[in-house]
């Protein structure tokens, strides 16, 4: 059985926002903010340039300023 990530066709997706997919699958279904995933001021910032994106392609759902994946 694969991840949650290997059912999502990731083609159209640019390589920054897969590696926010793949940093928020990380944390195992918890919600996470974009502050958890990058660390630092500049990371944080690209994080949530990108992450309202991936919310209105239905990769990401979130809550109360905090990601997950959304289910497939």
């Amino acid at each position: 059985m694969g991840t949650a990530l290997q059912k999502v066709n990731l083609r159209n997706l640019k390589l920054v926002e897969v590696g926010i997919l793949v940093q928020v699958e990380r944390h195992n279904g918890r919600f996470v903010t974009a502050n958890q995933i990058g660390g630092d001021q500049r990371t944080t910032a690209l994080i949530e340039s990108h992450i309202g994106g991936l919310v209105q392609k239905g990769y990401l759902e979130e809550r109360n300023g905090g990601f997950r994946l959304s289910s497939f």
